[in-house]
């Protein structure tokens, strides 16, 4: 199901215009730009699968550079598939 959502570069967060944030004090309007993300798609589907994978305290207590590498490796595959299934 392709729903438009476009692809892994696809930016996470769009933003039509700057956001920012509007509070009154003294009597004047203040405005403060908040920062924009440069997350893609792709990135932040990836963050959310290497939480899930970090949620098992098993996995934490493996603290080995073979287990960082495997985490990261899987979470980016996990992303990967995701993307690829929403293509359809």
């Amino acid at each position: 199901m392709n729903n438009g959502q476009g692809n892994g570069s696809t930016p996470a967060n769009p933003f039509t215009q700057k956001p920012e944030y509007q509070y009154q004090e003294a009597g004047l309007t203040k405005r403060v730009a908040l920062p924009l993300s440069n997350m893609t798609l792709r990135q932040h589907f990836a963050m959310a699968a290497m939480q899930g994978i970090l949620s098992n305290q098993l996995v934490i207590d493996q603290h080995d550079s073979n287990a960082i590498a495997w985490v990261a490796e899987h979470a980016t595959s996990q992303a990967d598939a995701l993307l690829s299934e929403l293509s359809k």
